[in-house]
């Protein structure tokens, strides 16, 4: 699975997002912008494409499923794989919602 889509979207709206930072960062619109801007480069840095790759490997029947269900603690280093994906899922959903947001203010 190729999740090369992303990039390109998440460098325009970078791109405009620092183009317009100064005059546009008191209106509303903006400051959810901002927030689906700072939500896409946490979900970046959470690794999508490598947790969707696991999910897919098991769905399919080609991956062990014993190893992505095993409990480990999260308290320095790597989470576990449900906890991971539960965190993706969570900043999926505010990120759909702060753009439906956006996009409403901006057309209405």
């Amino acid at each position: 699975m190729d999740l090369e889509f992303g990039v390109t979207e998440f460098g325009i709206l970078d791109r405009i997002v620092y183009k317009n930072k100064n005059q546009h960062r008191r209106w509303s619109y903006f400051q959810y912008l901002l927030k689906v801007r700072r939500d896409l480069r946490l979900l970046q840095s959470a690794k999508l494409e490598e947790i969707l790759n696991s999910c897919f490997l098991v769905i399919h029947g080609k991956g062990p499923k014993q190893k992505l269900l095993k409990r480990r603690r999260c308290d320095g280093g790597k989470c576990n794989f449900l906890e991971r994906l539960l965190g993706v899922v969570r900043l999926l959903s505010k990120v759909v919602h702060l753009f439906v947001i956006c996009c409403s203010q901006l057309f209405l």
